[in-house]
């Protein structure tokens, strides 16, 4: 675990992220935290990366502390209401102190937005860091995120934010799939994939091969963000995938469905442009036709997405 154990350690641990009484249970928050760093830091650096700066806390100071902030912002965000409410007898009841006002609903949801940012954005600065020192850390190369882009045309978020706008770390992970949809489903006809990911993972492409995966990128990023939209009905954007919000008269936010017609605009919008895109592919392919072992026959088929 990231945190110490000893309440009272765990308590000064935690007060270098967030805002905590000293006379606060520990108990309530120690197996969340335990929760978290298993969702989100192991699978992110990888158990023997993880293991190894978690071994002895005082070694890697820098990247525990890193660690830690991301694992303390994210617990609070994810389990707000459960760390202010207690189960009694006659069921749940709020949290309350003597001599301490409860926030107002508004409060607290802009509070927890503010650990939802500090906590995932500081995952992708915790990425960013094992990728410059991973001479350093070379058990990272072992980790389910760099492996996940290895080979990849859109290798990683910051790829995709090219073609689209930035995206965080947990964004372009729920983003995968609809990527390789879009692979398999609308580009595997036209290019051969396969062929250039070996490239890619080999290290070893060439100007045509180069020049046909900038093309093709843009087509696999409009379309999977018209899959995403498509499927779930959700807006993506920096601040994550979330569904449609409105603020109600006394300030409570609730969840309503998204905009059917905005959805279907969108997904419309983003198809067309993964269509503009092909057309350049396209011009590039039909220009090598004779010598780019690339291609897929496409003829009379005139690929396009509606």
């Amino acid at each position: 675990m990231l945190f110490s154990e000893n309440p009272d350690q765990l308590i000064d641990e935690l007060k270098d992220y967030i805002q905590i009484a000293s006379s606060y249970d520990c108990s309530r928050i120690q197996n969340l935290l335990l929760a978290t760093e298993n969702t989100y830091i192991i699978p992110l650096l990888g158990t023997k990366l993880f293991n190894r700066i978690a071994k002895d806390l005082t070694t890697f100071p820098d990247e525990i502390g890193m660690c830690r902030k991301a694992v303390a912002n994210i617990t609070v965000y994810e389990n707000f209401t459960l760390l202010n409410t207690l189960l009694l007898s006659g069921g749940f009841a709020r949290v309350a102190g003597e001599n301490t006002d409860s926030l107002y609903r508004y409060q607290e949801e802009d509070l927890k937005q503010i650990f939802r940012r500090n906590g995932f954005d500081q995952l992708d600065l915790i990425i960013s860091h094992f990728l410059d020192k991973i001479d350093s850390f070379p058990e990272f190369k072992e980790s389910e995120y760099y492996k996940a882009g290895r080979g990849e045309l859109i290798p990683d978020r910051f790829v995709f934010s090219q073609y689209y706008k930035p995206i965080g770390h947990i964004v372009f992970r729920y983003l995968q799939a609809f990527i390789r949809r879009a692979e398999d489903l609308d580009i595997s006809d036209i290019v051969d994939l396969s062929e250039l990911r070996q490239a890619v993972l080999s290290g070893t492409i060439s100007d045509q091969q180069q020049r046909t995966i900038e093309l093709v990128r843009p087509v696999i990023v409009c379309l999977a963000v018209a899959y995403a939209m498509e499927d779930m009905g959700v807006n993506i954007d920096n601040a994550g995938i979330w569904m449609e919000r409105r603020v109600a008269a006394d300030g409570i936010r609730e969840k309503n469905p998204p905009d059917t017609i905005l959805v279907n605009t969108l997904v419309s919008k983003y198809r067309n442009m993964a269509n503009r895109y092909l057309r350049e592919l396209q011009k590039h392919l039909s220009g090598a036709t004779n010598t780019n072992p690339l291609i897929r026959d496409n003829k009379n088929k005139k690929t396009t997405w509606q």
